[in-house]
């Protein structure tokens, strides 16, 4: 008996302690929300001034401008370049047919007659080479040479 005696005690004693610590953390609690409530408040310390209109703004800035896109220009045919266009300069929007260089035609026009030149000479030996199918006799084959 006695040993029941002694739990009950010890319960007692348990359920005593929790309660003072309870009261005492609530009276904390309450203590701060009052002096809070108690202690007057401050208005913020506030330096005012009067702003003055502008007349004008300057703002300098530096900066990076990179183009959404880039193209790259070339040429249908290599040679050398007789003139440059005023218009043609970095960065600048030229519109469509806009002569910018204007090479030296000595060379281009050199290969245009050899080329024509080099297509006569074929048109002549295929003129040659169809006599001398006629010469041979040869019919079979007309589709070839005509």
């Amino acid at each position: 008996m006695e040993k029941a005696h002694h739990r009950t005690w010890l319960w007692l004693l348990g359920a005593a302690i929790l309660l003072l610590l309870g009261a005492g953390v609530y009276w904390l609690l309450t203590q701060t929300k009052q002096q809070a409530a108690r202690e007057p408040s401050h208005p913020p310390l506030v330096e005012t001034a009067i702003a003055k209109s502008a007349e004008s703004l300057t703002i300098t800035q530096t900066a990076f401008l990179r183009p959404s896109g880039e193209v790259s220009v070339t040429a249908q045919t290599s040679g050398r370049i007789r003139s440059v266009s005023e218009d043609f300069h970095v960065g600048t929007t030229t519109k469509k047919n806009t002569l910018l260089v204007a090479l030296e035609m000595e060379d281009l026009q050199a290969g245009v007659e050899q080329a024509e030149a080099r297509v006569e000479q074929a048109k002549a030996a295929l003129a040659e080479a169809r006599v001398t199918r006629r010469k041979a006799g040869g019919t079979r084959g007309k589709g070839l040479f005509q």
